[in-house]
């Protein structure tokens, strides 16, 4: 024999109801019949349809639980309703306010939420507790009997998917304050820098927290007196992190190569930030826009008499060659007089002369790839490997390794581009 429970429920503008019928199929005869039914009226309140027809819902739930603990069956139960919209707040995970949320939370506690189907109206055995009806009605209908399709196959039975959230049922959705909060204008922790004037400062409030997050610790050796070395090098690297983490790098093409200019520093830095009102005052303003114009000023200098002042080429450096290595960012020179026109490209392969000497490289430019002499192209700047060419004993080696003389020019024969002999200029012995 297999036996099923079913539980129906429904709700008018003023009563709600439940009924429970337990099925029976028995070699191939099937028996419906009435095990429990309830109706309350509706709250004096005047309520929505809907939460009507939610309560129920809780009230089918409850009746299911008192016929299943009564039998004692195992068999499955089935829920149904004519709403769409109590289905979708059983069905739907949403944070529902507080009639609804503790309704479902209820329902769903004592029921399977994959067990509730959708009934239409017509066919809902329900219905008839929720509305006024005399005996021949109730005589008629064999109410006690079940509904007719309840005899049918269960693959028959009437099932509707709730595949949308009707708009009625979001009415009951919980209001929440919704924050905007922009990521740029977030206050990061290294902003709380700021606060000193100087990076030495900065550096030794860093220290001396670490040290004070170091001997809180239990086992840990305490750290007293003045600020050690270690302790120094360790707030640098914690500096360093932190505005590697609050502040990444920025990714650029490699096709498209910008040099450092005087113009990053001499212009402002362009903000996107809000200030805080609350927290801020006219003298911190003015104490900010102070220090701001002072860190420019002294960072225009030094990149005038620190940078630039490496990049001008002395007369008795420019007379030997540098190291170039692939890979390196050099600028090429064209024949536009302006420098600061001058492209960038990056140094692909160096192709040596007669002499084993390199002389030529291929460059990478945005636009594509070129050969030009060695004579052509200056390093964008010196770093530890733009060093001379030179010895351990510090002897450059273009003078260990001399290029033809003037005699031997004459003994091999070789003549200027308008075809006169090349003859070597008599030097006095003095």
């Amino acid at each position: 024999m297999i036996s099923r429970c079913t539980s129906s429920t429904d709700a008018s503008a003023y009563a709600y109801a439940a009924c429970a019928f337990l099925r029976c199929e028995f070699k191939g005869q099937v028996t419906v019949k009435l095990m429990a039914a309830k109706a309350r009226l509706a709250p004096m309140k005047k309520s929505t349809i809907p939460r009507l027809e939610l309560l129920g819902a809780t009230l089918g739930a409850r009746l299911a639980e008192t016929v299943d603990s009564i039998l004692r069956t195992t068999s499955k139960t089935y829920f149904w309703c004519d709403s769409m919209v109590v289905l979708s707040w059983i069905k739907k995970k949403e944070p529902w306010n507080t009639f609804v949320g503790n309704r479902v939370k209820e329902i769903r506690d004592l029921t399977n939420i994959d067990d509730w189907r959708h009934v239409p109206g017509e066919v809902n055995p329900a219905d008839l507790a929720t509305r006024c009806c005399d005996w021949s009605d109730l005589l008629q209908s064999k109410w006690w009997e079940g509904p007719g399709w309840l005899y049918n196959d269960e693959e028959s039975w009437p099932c509707s998917e709730v595949s949308e959230t009707p708009d009625e049922a979001f009415l009951e959705r919980r209001k929440t304050v919704v924050t905007n909060v922009a990521t740029e204008n977030e206050v990061r922790f290294g902003d709380r820098f700021l606060y000193f004037s100087s990076y030495r400062k900065i550096l030794r409030m860093t220290a001396y927290v670490l040290r004070f997050c170091n001997n809180i610790k239990r086992n840990s050796p305490k750290l007293v007196n003045s600020l050690s070395c270690e302790e120094i090098q360790k707030a640098e690297e914690t500096l360093i992190k932190i505005m590697q983490s609050e502040w990444p790098s920025e990714i650029h093409d490699p096709k498209e190569l910008k040099p450092l200019t005087p113009a990053h520093f001499i212009q402002d830095i362009k903000e996107r930030e809000t200030f805080d009102l609350d927290l801020i005052d006219s003298q911190h303003m003015l104490k900010r826009v102070r220090y701001l114009h002072t860190l420019r000023s002294n960072l225009r200098k030094r990149f005038y008499k620190e940078y630039l002042g490496e990049l001008v080429r002395s007369p008795k450096v420019a007379s030997r060659r540098k190291i170039i290595s692939p890979g390196e960012i050099v600028i090429v020179e064209s024949k536009n007089p302006n420098r600061m026109n001058w492209p960038l490209a990056q140094v692909i392969e160096l192709f040596p002369g007669k002499d084993g000497v390199e002389r030529v490289a291929k460059l990478r430019l945005a636009s594509g790839e070129i050969i030009r002499p060695l004579q052509r192209i200056y390093p964008l700047e010196l770093s530890a490997s733009d060093h001379l060419i030179e010895d351990h004993h510090g002897t450059d080696i273009a003078a260990q390794n001399p290029g033809p003389t003037a005699t031997d020019v004459l003994k091999e024969g070789k003549k200027s581009r308008w075809g006169r002999p090349l003859i070597p200029v008599k030097r006095l012995n003095l």
